[in-house]
């Protein structure tokens, strides 16, 4: 009879610790999902300034018809 008073603790036991570790583990998922969705937002935004700037340096410096480094005969 002791010994299953003994289980009945240890099984509350392991159930406390269990929610504690869920409840960990939720928190860093949310965490984690959060970091991604900054992460992108960030780099969509950086991305669209960088195609920005190309197209305004493309805009601004006339096209050399013919390449510097092409030998003209």
């Amino acid at each position: 009879m002791a010994t299953l008073i003994h289980k009945r603790r240890s099984s509350r036991e392991r159930r406390s610790g269990s929610r504690i570790a869920q409840a960990i583990l939720l928190i860093s998922f949310f965490i984690l999902v959060g970091r991604f969705a900054y992460s992108s937002v960030s780099a969509f935004f950086h991305h669209q300034d960088k195609q920005q700037r190309i197209e305004q340096t493309l805009k601004s410096s006339p096209v050399n018809p013919t390449l510097p480094f092409v030998k003209k005969e």
